[in-house]
């Protein structure tokens, strides 16, 4: 996190099952709520052939708002550890955050 840039707060599960909707809110705070703020996410890129919604480049968003989204991969991924990562940019400054997910057993 660069300084003065927001801070991310993550909120989604630490385990799911193959093949289940990963339902993530973030929470977006900042001292600056009235400047720009863009924010996005994205899967390494060695998973990104078993995501099955498109990952979010960018969107403006109010400062100090939650922002909500789902991840859902195909049931091809194998079940190991994983990560996503939030990011956002405010005033040419960048903040992210990283969330590690275990994807465990077989489809549902």
């Amino acid at each position: 996190k660069m300084k003065g840039t927001p801070d991310i707060c993550i909120n989604a599960p630490e385990h799911v099952m193959k093949g289940e909707k990963i339902k993530v809110s973030t929470q977006i705070n900042t001292d600056k709520p009235n400047d720009n703020i863009y924010v996005g996410w994205f899967v390494p890129s060695y998973i990104e052939e078993h995501l099955l919604n498109r990952q979010l480049k960018m969107k403006r968003v109010s400062g100090n708002s939650m922002f909500e989204f789902e991840i859902q991969f195909d049931d091809n991924i194998p079940a190991q550890g994983y990560y996503f990562t939030v990011f956002t940019i405010q005033n040419l400054g960048i903040s992210l955050n990283r969330h590690f997910i275990s994807i465990e057993g077989e489809s549902k």
